[in-house]
């Protein structure tokens, strides 16, 4: 299952044994994640991502809700998109 929208998503995948494994992703500059999230607190990170997908179904958001207390940051670097020769030029 997937949604996205506004340079965020939101990815959940069936695993062995009935796991639901979820992953939030954000198209933000690399030091955001940390700035953002208190990956020490299971608390303030449900309600911190709750904030991030205002506006998702709630259905979707329950995902959150129901997590177990494990958060983990796994950044994911891309290089600039390069369009009609020109490095950063946005696709039309």
């Amino acid at each position: 299952m997937s949604a996205e929208g506004d340079g965020k998503a939101l990815i959940a995948q069936r695993n062995g044994n009935a796991h639901i494994h979820g992953y939030a992703i954000f198209r933000v500059p690399a030091d955001w994640i940390g700035k953002r999230f208190d990956f020490a607190s299971p608390t303030a990170m449900r309600q911190a991502l709750l904030q991030e997908f205002h506006g998702y179904a709630d259905e979707i958001r329950d995902l959150f809700r129901a997590a177990n207390d494990s958060f983990a940051e796994r950044p994911i670097y891309a290089l600039p998109r390069v369009t009609a020769g020109r490095t950063g030029a946005a696709s039309p």
